[in-house]
């Protein structure tokens, strides 16, 4: 008699990602997802791969898989406490630093299969006032500026993109296929190309810029953790 097994495969939903965060950042997660629920008896572990092989996570977090976490990372990682219901890995990473950059390795154990998903994670310096890149210069009277922000980091669905000036005040928000009016300090003047998260180009047009409007603008992306940072200097000369 034949017996037959039947399993299924629970892939990952892409098969490389780039994240960026930049300095100053309180976290930042690397992504990492399955298709499927995932049985109680999975085990999840994160390593880099590059520049060096190090022993970042593991699920279940035993005293001996502590024992063998890189020092670097102890007390600095977690992951969601709902992963087996959810299929959400993703690992969320406090208080990045310039050494964190690098690729690294998310591995899902469930029996009899073993999925790998490659994260790439880029530390991004602050830079000092005078040399913000890129740094946009126009004259007051123009129609509108162009504030640009794009990246090739992934975005995931649901992700709120936020615009502040250099006094923390709200400029723009998007989530949820909208653009968000509440709370915006300057109403009726900023907007955003249609689905940027798909795209990546999170890029902010300004109508009708004044000498008051120049300074340091942030585009920032965030799910539970901040995903990205990026500022613009903007330069608005008066008639």
């Amino acid at each position: 008699q034949t017996v037959s097994a039947h399993f299924v495969l629970y892939f990952l939903s892409v098969d490389l990602q780039e994240v960026e965060v930049t300095e100053g950042s309180d976290s930042v997660l690397l992504p990492c997802r399955t298709s499927s629920l995932l049985p109680e008896d999975s085990s999840v572990e994160w390593t880099q791969s590059e520049p060096r092989s190090m022993f970042i996570y593991v699920f279940p977090n035993t005293s001996k898989h502590y024992s063998q976490q890189d020092r670097l990372y102890r007390d600095r990682t977690e992951m969601s406490k709902d992963f087996l219901r959810t299929g959400d890995v993703s690992l969320t990473l406090r208080n990045p630093r310039d050494g964190d950059s690098g690729r690294y390795v998310c591995t899902v154990h469930r029996d009899p299969d073993v999925l790998r998903h490659t994260v790439v994670l880029k530390y991004v310096k602050k830079v000092s006032a005078g040399g913000l890149s890129p740094q946009v210069k126009v004259d007051s009277g123009v129609k509108f500026v162009l504030l640009p922000c794009r990246t090739r980091v992934y975005l995931p669905g649901g992700a709120r993109v936020e615009w502040r000036d250099g006094e923390n005040r709200t400029v723009h928000v998007y989530q949820k296929g909208s653009d968000d009016p509440e709370g915006q300090n300057l109403t009726n003047r900023t907007r955003m190309n249609d689905d940027p998260l798909k795209t990546g180009d999170l890029s902010l047009t300004l109508e009708r810029p004044s000498a008051a409007d120049s300074g340091i603008y942030t585009c920032r992306v965030r799910k539970r953790v901040i995903l990205m940072i990026k500022r613009v200097h903007l330069q608005v000369k008066g008639q």
